[in-house]
C-alpha cells in the first residue's frame, strides 16, 4: 500500500512553560473518546502549517507558533480497515495559553506535565511522539 492510500491528518505537540514546568496540551476527542494531541484533516488549498494552526485553534481555542526542526509521523489502521497517517509538529502558544472547549468534537482539554501526559495519552504511538518531543526540547 503506497503512502498516498493513507488518510492524512496533521497535528501539534503544543508545549508551554508554567512556573518553570513544561506542560503539554492534550484534548479528549469525542469520537473514540481518546486523549491525544489536537489534529485534523487539511482543507483544500491549505498548507501543512495552516492546517496545524487552524486545527489547534478550532479544537482548543489556542493560537500557536510552530517550532522548527520537529516532525514526527505515525501510522495506524482505523477500525474500518483504512490506513491513517498523522504528522505532528512542535508548537508553542502565541499570546495567552488559555484554552476552551470550542466545539462538539472535543470533550475535554488540559495542560499536563510530561509524566501526566504520558499517563493520559490513550495510544502508545502518540506517547512515543510525546517522548520524542520532550527529548527534542531537552536538547535545545
Amino acid at each position: 500500500m503506497g503512502d498516498n492510500a493513507a488518510d492524512q491528518s496533521y497535528g501539534a505537540v503544543v508545549h508551554s512553560l508554567s512556573a518553570g514546568a513544561r506542560l503539554y496540551l492534550l484534548v479528549l476527542h469525542a469520537v473514540g473518546a481518546h486523549w491525544d494531541f489536537p489534529k485534523g484533516h487539511p482543507h483544500r488549498g491549505e498548507s501543512t502549517g495552516e492546517t496545524v494552526r487552524r486545527e489547534v485553534r478550532e479544537e482548543t481555542g489556542c493560537r500557536i507558533a510552530l517550532v522548527p526542526g520537529f516532525e514526527e509521523s505515525i501510522r495506524y489502521t482505523l477500525p474500518g480497515g483504512e490506513e491513517k497517517q498523522v504528522t505532528f509538529y512542535l508548537a508553542r502558544p502565541r499570546g495567552p495559553a488559555g484554552v476552551k472547549l470550542p466545539n462538539d468534537e472535543i470533550r475535554g482539554i488540559g495542560w499536563f506535565t510530561f509524566a501526566e501526559a504520558s499517563r493520559t495519552i490513550t495510544y502508545d504511538n502518540s506517547r512515543e511522539v510525546l517522548a520524542r518531543a520532550e527529548a527534542f526540547l531537552d536538547a535545545r
